[in-house]
């Protein structure tokens, strides 16, 4: 079994690698194409997404027997995406680094209620899978509730809380905390429990108070299960955060690409859309990081990172 280090470093890679895949196929799919060859096309039609295959064809109609559309309002080329991105999120004052007025009110708006629903979700789940964990009969009577709530799609929710929170900065947070906290809480009480007895006994033996036998033999031995959760919980968290901004919102990242999407701007709605990857990647890789600091001195086994 590969040690934390090298799973965290697997994971990071993973990551590099899926983005590298998504871009090289996005480029390749808007190159574009020779309709007589089925070939790429040369320089000349190359430099003009919209320049018809055949001479006597309209310039928006597609390229003809293995063509592709030439700069088309639905799929925008990579060129018109960077310069929406770069226009929506970054055309700001210098002394904001070139923050623009959206990224401050809708990224900032979202990164705020992804950090306090995941924040609760984690400390409120890990507290929760530790009482669980604890006691058995506590687990026997909470575990269904538990399974319940893993199988439930958080995203259900979001018209219940929508009727009893309104649609305020309350609603996300609580369909993010709600719907990331059990992975948490099933990884914590599943840790909890499989602590090995022999080192628990010893424990006992040598006269560790309660406290510091939670403290130096439970917490360490589930904290590579206590972190699993959480990490599959950060991957809920935003796809929550988006999808309660796009469901019923005045601000985020996900009511942007609503908006934009409302305005037949597709450039802009695809800058949104890569904004919000943009931040499930900073999230991803700051656990990371944390993972790593968390694991420190560890005694490496398998593949190196």
């Amino acid at each position: 079994m590969a040690s934390p280090d090298a799973r965290v470093g697997t994971g990071n890679g993973n990551v590099v690698r899926m983005v590298g895949l998504l871009a090289v196929g996005w480029v390749l799919w808007r190159r574009p194409v020779d309709a007589a060859s089925g070939g790429p096309a040369g320089p000349a039609v190359a430099r003009g997404w919209s320049r018809p295959a055949h001479p006597g064809q309209p310039p928006d109609a597609p390229a003809g027997r293995g063509g592709r559309w030439r700069d088309s309002s639905f799929t925008p080329p990579p060129s018109r995406v960077a310069g929406a991105f770069v226009d929506l999120w970054w055309s700001g004052p210098a002394h904001r680094l070139f923050a623009s007025d959206a990224f401050v009110a809708d990224v900032g708006a979202s990164m705020f209620r992804l950090l306090i629903g995941y924040a609760l979700a984690v400390s409120v789940g890990t507290l929760v899978g530790v009482a669980l964990g604890r006691s058995r009969r506590l687990e026997w009577l909470c575990a269904p509730v538990v399974r319940l709530g893993v199988a439930t799609p958080a995203v259900v929710l979001i018209p219940i809380a929508i009727v009893l929170l309104g649609i305020n900065d309350r609603m996300p947070i609580f369909v993010i905390a709600f719907g990331s906290i059990w992975p948490v809480v099933f990884n914590t009480m599943d840790g909890v429990a499989n602590v090995d007895r022999l080192a628990l006994n010893s424990a006992r033996a040598i006269g560790l108070r309660r406290v510091d036998r939670f403290r130096f033999v439970v917490l360490p031995a589930a904290l590579p299960r206590i972190l699993a959760g959480a990490r599959v919980s950060l991957g809920i968290a935003v796809v929550l955060m988006v999808s309660s901004e796009l469901y019923a919102s005045t601000s985020g990242v996900g009511y942007q690409i609503l908006l934009q999407q409302q305005k037949f701007d597709t450039p802009r709605m695809f800058a949104g859309v890569v904004m919000a990857c943009a931040i499930g990647i900073l999230f991803n890789a700051l656990f990371g990081l944390y993972e790593r600091w968390a694991f420190r001195g560890r005694p490496t086994v398998g593949r190196s990172a």
